[in-house]
């Protein structure tokens, strides 16, 4: 068992679960602003919402790994596998969200967000009130 990586992979996990959690118990009040009215998977055209299940999934599997692997010997083939997905899907989309959202989020929230937008999103961000 590796510590640190299964408190780390474990606590991304758990946040990430509750903010799946949280966005699906949310799906009754904002059906009809969705991509396809009524449809909770339309929101998968999202690029955040496919990043946040990714992020979920990839995090999930290091609280395995980190849970299953010895501290000294090599990777095993799984673990040199979910290095190889992580390295080339989960880090380049993270680092794409972050660059086209939360970018076009600072230079105008309107680029990103409808006025529909905004009320999903509503997360209190000191971000969005300060350049409003």
């Amino acid at each position: 068992m590796r510590p640190f990586p299964l408190v780390v992979n474990g606590a991304c996990a758990l946040f990430y679960a509750y903010t799946l959690y949280y966005d699906y118990e949310r799906t009754e009040d904002f059906q009809d602003i969705f991509p396809i009215p009524g449809n909770f998977w339309s929101k998968y055209v999202w690029l955040t919402m496919i990043n946040l299940s990714i992020q979920f999934l990839y995090h999930c599997a290091g609280t395995f790994f980190a849970l299953t692997s010895k501290p000294s010997p090599p990777n095993t083939t799984p673990q040199n596998v979910f290095h190889f997905i992580s390295t080339t899907i989960a880090f380049p989309l993270s680092v794409t969200v972050v660059i086209l959202f939360w970018g076009l989020l600072f230079i105008d929230p309107d680029f990103v967000l409808t006025d529909e937008g905004k009320l999903l999103l509503s997360i209190p961000c000191i971000l969005c009130l300060l350049l409003q």
